[in-house]
C-alpha cells in the first residue's frame, strides 16, 4: 500500500486507494490540548461528497470518519477530537460503493494516470479505479484540512473560496483586496450538464483565499510560501494550474502598475504584524513571506478523464492502437467538488508554516530594548515591542484571548475526563466503589483555596463518568417524547448517557419495577403515577408527584420533585416578580402542583387554579383556591400554564385567550417546545412580559443530575455534592443559550426591499447555517413570477402560496435531532396574515431589518406601484417590532449592519432572553 506524505512541521500520512476496503489519514505535530468540532469537519467533507445535481457521480459513500480510540482500541465514531503531545489523529474511511467491474484494466483512460502507473507499479498495487491516484482519495486530504482549518480560526484565519468558471461560463471574481466567496450559478451547473448529456466532461477554475494571515510565513528559495503552497494543492489530481494574485496578468503589466503601494504596518490580533497596501495584486505574499492582507490565489481544474465517449487508446494486452468506450460512475465536472479539496491543502500549508513561524520566534524571540534578552533585527522605534504584549489589543481582542485560553482549559479538562474514564475502568475491575472522598481531600489540598469550588464541581463531573463506564440508565420516560430537549441537557452537563424512553400505561408498572436504572426523569403522564412505586422525599410527598426516580445508598427507590427548583430557578433568573401578586396558574397536573408549591414559597397575595377537574375530587393545598376556567376573571397580575396545551405536536392551542385578561402583565408558560407557544404569543402582541419553559427545564435537569450522579457512586445526595451557588445560575443560563443556539431558526422581517435576501445570505455563511429565501420559495413552485402576480392584482393568490410555504417552512420537526437551525428571509407582507406569524414565532429568533426608507428603491418594485413606501411602512412597523426579538436599523454598510446582528444575537442568547 502507497502512503503519501506531507508537511515539515505537521506530518499527514494518507494510505489505501479508491477501491481498497478503505482509506487512512495519520495526523502528526498538531497543537496540544485542542478540541476539534466534527461537525465542522463534515462540513468540509459533506462539501466534497458526491451531490444529486446531475453532474456529479453516483458513487455515493457516506464519508464517515471513524477516529482511532486509544480506549477502546478500535475506530469509532466521535462528536469531537482531542489534539495530544506525541499522539496523532488517525481516521479511517471505509469503502462501501465500489465497483472494479466497471474497469477493464487493459484499456488505460487518456488523460489518466492508469499506463505510467502500471508501467511502474505493474500489480503491485490496486489501481483499480485510479488506486492511490484517484480522486477519492482527498477524502483524506480534506479530514486533515478541516482539522487544520478549526485550528487556523483560533488564530484569527479563515479560509474560504468559490468556483470562478466552469467552461466558458464564469462567475464575478473575488476582490484581492477583500475577498468573499459566492456560491456556483445555475448558468456553471448547466453548462456541466450540458457536457454530460454529450458524454463529456468539463474542466474550470477555483478562487480560495485565506485572510487574517500574520506577516512573515515562508522563507527563501525551497522554502517559498507560494512554493510550499503550490507543491500541496498539486497533490489533488485534478489541478493542472496555479496562480497567486494577478498572477499571469502580472506579465502583461508594467513594475509601476503591478507594486503595491504601502500604506502603513499595523499590529493584528495575534501578537504580530501585518502590511497594508492599497491594492493586492501579490496576492498576499512577497518574496515567498506572507505580507498580511488576504492571500489570493485560482486554481486550474481538468476535465474529469473518464467520460463515455470513445476515445484513442492501447489494447495493453496486445500494444495495438483501439477505440474504446469507458463505463463506470465519473463526474461530469468535479470542479465544485475540488473547491473544499484545495481549501484543506492551503489550510494544511498554512498550518505548517505558522507551527513553522511560532517554533522560529521561540529561538529567535523579538524584544524591547533594556529588556533581557536579544534583539533581532534593527526595527525603529515606533516599531519596539511593548513591554506589555497586549499593548496594541482592544477590548474585543483581549476577550478573544480570553475565549483562546478557554479553550484551551476545556480541552485540557476532556484529557482529564479520559483519564478518568481509564480510572473508573480500573475501579470497575477491581470492584471499587467511584467516590473517595479522602482521595479528593488530597487533591484539593494541592490546591489554592480560591479554585477549591471550582475543582468539586470537576470532581463531580469525572465521577459521572466514571459511573458511565458501568454503563447504569439515566433517561426519561413518558410518551410523545421526541419534541423533548432532556437528552441534549444531561448529557452536556452529567456527561452520562441519557434515553428517552416511551411506555405505555399498560407497561409502565412492570417498568418501574423491572428496569434495571440508576436514575429516571418522568414525564406527562407518569409523574404522579410513579408515586405508588417509590419513596418520596418530603419535597415529592408535599407535592403528590415526582419527576425524578434514583435508588439511595440502600438500594430503595427514591422519587423527588426537581420540577419545583426549575421553576424556582426560572422565576429568580428571569426576574419575575410574585411576592405581594395574585397568581393564576392554569393546570393541576404534576407539573402543575409543583409549580403550586413554589409559587407559594415567593409570598403572593393570593394563588388560584384553574383545573377541569370536579373540585370535590381533588386534594386541596392550603393558601390557595381552585375554580373551573368558566370562572375566571379578570384579576390576576401573572399567569402561569401548567398544562400540555400548547406543547409540540399539538402547538395550535391554549388553555385561556390573554385577551380576556387585561390586568396581566405577566404570562408563563413552563411549556419549552415550541419556543413560542400560542399562549406566550398573544401575551407579547398585547405587550405583556412573556417567559417560555426552557430555563425551568434546564433548571431541574441539572437539580436531577445531582441525584444521578450522587445514585451512581453509591451515596446519597448531600447539598455538599450539589454544583456550587455561583455555577448554578451560569449553569443554566449556558444551558439554555445552547439550546436557543442549536435549534432556533434566525428569521429576518422588514419591508420590501429592506436587503433581507442580501443580509440573510451573508449572515448564514458567517453563522456556518443554511440559507432559506421565502419569495425564491415560492418561485420555485410556481408558474408565476412575484412580479407577475401583483402585475395582475392576483396578490390574494400569492398570498395563499406564500401561506402554503410558510407552512411548510416553519413545520414543527417530530424529531428534534433532525431540527438544524436555518437563516430564513422573509417577504415583506409576510406578516400580514397572523396565521403565518403563528408559524414564524413557534421556534424563531426574529430580526427586524429596519431599513432607511431613503434608501429603499421603490422602482421596479411591483409592491410599491400602488401604495408609497410610507403608507406601507407605517401599515407595517408596528407589526414587525412586535413580533421581532432584535431591531436592527440598517442604515450603514452591510458589513458593519452584518457584525451589529451577530452580536445581538448572540446578546439575545445569553442574556436578553433572560430579561
Amino acid at each position: 500500500m502507497i502512503r503519501s506524505s506531507f508537511g515539515k512541521n505537521i506530518h499527514i500520512d494518507i494510505s489505501g486507494g479508491s477501491h481498497e476496503k478503505a482509506i487512512f489519514v495519520e495526523i502528526w505535530g498538531l497543537p496540544a490540548n485542542l478540541k476539534i468540532s466534527m461537525e465542522s469537519v463534515r462540513g468540509i467533507l459533506d462539501e466534497r461528497r458526491s451531490k444529486s445535481d446531475g453532474i456529479s457521480t453516483t458513487r455515493v459513500e457516506d464519508d464517515l470518519p471513524l477516529v482511532w480510540s486509544p480506549l477502546t482500541g478500535k475506530y469509532v465514531s466521535v462528536s469531537n477530537m482531542h489534539t495530544a503531545e506525541n499522539f496523532p489523529i488517525i481516521a479511517k474511511f471505509n469503502n462501501n460503493n465500489f465497483n472494479s467491474a466497471e474497469y477493464d484494466s487493459d484499456f488505460p483512460r487518456p488523460g489518466h494516470c492508469d499506463l505510467p502507473a502500471k508501467m511502474k507499479y505493474g500489480n503491485e498495487v490496486n489501481l483499480s479505479g485510479g488506486g492511490p491516484f484517484s480522486g477519492r482519495m482527498t477524502v483524506a486530504l480534506c479530514f486533515a484540512g478541516a482539522v487544520a482549518m478549526e485550528i487556523l480560526k483560533l488564530k484569527g484565519i479563515d479560509i474560504g473560496g468559490q468556483v470562478l468558471s466552469v467552461g466558458n461560463e464564469k462567475n464575478t471574481p473575488i476582490s484581492l483586496e477583500n475577498p468573499h466567496s459566492s456560491p456556483i450559478s445555475d448558468v456553471m451547473i448547466s453548462e456541466a450538464a450540458k457536457a454530460k448529456s454529450d458524454d463529456d466532461s468539463v474542466g474550470g477554475t477555483l478562487e480560495v483565499f485565506a485572510k487574517g494571515l500574520p506577516l512573515g510565513l515562508g522563507g527563501p528559495l525551497f522554502g517559498n510560501l507560494e512554493s510550499e503552497i503550490s507543491s500541496c494543492i498539486f497533490s489533488i489530481p485534478a489541478v493542472k494550474g496555479i496562480e497567486f494574485g494577478a498572477g499571469f496578468k502580472s506579465s502583461q503589466m508594467t513594475g509601476s502598475k503591478f507594486n503595491d503601494p504601502i500604506l502603513k504596518i499595523e499590529p493584528t490580533d495575534h501578537l504580530g504584524y501585518k502590511m497594508v497596501t492599497s491594492k493586492n495584486d501579490s496576492g498576499g505574499i512577497l518574496g515567498g513571506l506572507s505580507t498580511g492582507m488576504p492571500l489570493t490565489l485560482r486554481v486550474a481544474i481538468k476535465p474529469t478523464p473518464t467520460i463515455s465517449s470513445p476515445q484513442k487508446t492501447i489494447d495493453f494486452k496486445t500494444g495495438k492502437n483501439v477505440e474504446h468506450s469507458f463505463h463506470g460512475r465519473h463526474d461530469a465536472c468535479i470542479v465544485p467538488r475540488a473547491l473544499p479539496c484545495v481549501k484543506s491543502a492551503l489550510a494544511l500549508c498554512l498550518l505548517d508554516k505558522l507551527i513553522e513561524r511560532d517554533l522560529y520566534h521561540k529561538t529567535h524571540e523579538v524584544l524591547p530594548e533594556g529588556s533581557a534578552g536579544r534583539v533581532v533585527g534593527d526595527l525603529p522605534k515606533w516599531l519596539k515591542p511593548s513591554k506589555n504584549k497586549y499593548a496594541f489589543m482592544d477590548l474585543s481582542s483581549l476577550r478573544s484571548q480570553v475565549l483562546a485560553t478557554d479553550q484551551k482549559i476545556q480541552n485540557l479538562l476532556e484529557e482529564r475526563l479520559i483519564l478518568t474514564a481509564l480510572i473508573g475502568e480500573v475501579k470497575k475491575e477491581s470492584s471499587l466503589g467511584i467516590f473517595d472522598e479522602d482521595r479528593e481531600q488530597t487533591v484539593l489540598s494541592h490546591l489554592d483555596i480560591k479554585w477549591h469550588d471550582v475543582f468539586r464541581h470537576i470532581m463531580t463531573i469525572s465521577r459521572a463518568e466514571q459511573a458511565n463506564c458501568n454503563k447504569e440508565l439515566f433517561g426519561l420516560v413518558g410518551s410523545h417524547l421526541s419534541h423533548s430537549y432532556s437528552k441534549k441537557i444531561h448529557e452536556n452537563f452529567g456527561e452520562y448517557k441519557y434515553h428517552l424512553i416511551e411506555v405505555d400505561s399498560e407497561n409502565f408498572e412492570k417498568f418501574i419495577m423491572d428496569a434495571d436504572f440508576t436514575g429516571l426523569n418522568l414525564t406527562f403522564p407518569y409523574k404522579e403515577a410513579v408515586m405508588a412505586y417509590l419513596h418520596p422525599t418530603s419535597v415529592a410527598k408535599k407535592i403528590g408527584a415526582a419527576n425524578t426516580v434514583f435508588f439511595n445508598s440502600k438500594g430503595k427507590l427514591v422519587g423527588t420533585n426537581t420540577d419545583y427548583d426549575g421553576f424556582c430557578h426560572l422565576i429568580n433568573i428571569h426576574g419575575v416578580k410574585l411576592s405581594g401578586k395574585k397568581i393564576l396558574i392554569l393546570g393541576n397536573g404534576g407539573a402543575g402542583k409543583a409549580v403550586q408549591h413554589a409559587v407559594l414559597s415567593y409570598s403572593p397575595r393570593s394563588v388560584a387554579v384553574a383545573t377541569r377537574q370536579n373540585l370535590n375530587d381533588i386534594e386541596k393545598i392550603k393558601k390557595i383556591s381552585y375554580m373551573n376556567y368558566g370562572d375566571l376573571t379578570d384579576e390576576y397580575d401573572v399567569i402561569i400554564n401548567a398544562t400540555i396545551l400548547g406543547n409540540s405536536p399539538d402547538v395550535n392551542r391554549s388553555p385561556v385567550n390573554l385577551n380576556d385578561f387585561g390586568k396581566c402583565k405577566t404570562a408563563i408558560d413552563i411549556i419549552y417546545n415550541p419556543f413560542m407557544t400560542e399562549f406566550l404569543l398573544r401575551g407579547k402582541l398585547l405587550g405583556k412580559k412573556v417567559v417560555g419553559g426552557l430555563t425551568m427545564l434546564v433548571g431541574q435537569a441539572i437539580s436531577a443530575s445531582n441525584y444521578f450522579i450522587a445514585s451512581a457512586e453509591g451515596i446519597d445526595f448531600s447539598k455538599e455534592l450539589a454544583f456550587p451557588d455561583f455555577l448554578l445560575e451560569n449553569m443554566i443560563k449556558c444551558g439554555v443559550a445552547n439550546i436557543l443556539h442549536d435549534t432556533l431558526d434566525i428569521v429576518i422581517v422588514g419591508m420590501s426591499g429592506a436587503g433581507k435576501t442580501t443580509i440573510g445570505r451573508e449572515l448564514a455563511k458567517r453563522l456556518n447555517m443554511s440559507f432559506i429565501d421565502i419569495d425564491e420559495e415560492i418561485e420555485k413552485n410556481s408558474e408565476k413570477s412575484i412580479r407577475e402576480y401583483f402585475a395582475a392584482g392576483e396578490e390574494d393568490s400569492f398570498r395563499k402560496l406564500e401561506a402554503a410555504a410558510v407552512d411548510k417552512i416553519f413545520s414543527i420537526a417530530d424529531d428534534l435531532s433532525s431540527k438544524i437551525p436555518r437563516v430564513i428571509a422573509t417577504g415583506g407582507g409576510t406578516i400580514s396574515s397572523m396565521e403565518n406569524i403563528k408559524m414564524i414565532s413557534k421556534n424563531s429568533l426574529i430580526i427586524y431589518l429596519d431599513r432607511d426608507l431613503n434608501l429603499i428603491k421603490a422602482k421596479d418594485n411591483p409592491i410599491y406601484e400602488n401604495i408609497s413606501k410610507r403608507k406601507l411602512y407605517d401599515m407595517r412597523n408596528p407589526i414587525y417590532s412586535e413580533i421581532s426579538h432584535i431591531h436592527i436599523k440598517h442604515k450603514n454598510s452591510m458589513k458593519s449592519t452584518l457584525n451589529k446582528i451577530v452580536s445581538e444575537v448572540e446578546s439575545y442568547y445569553e442574556k436578553d432572553y433572560f430579561n
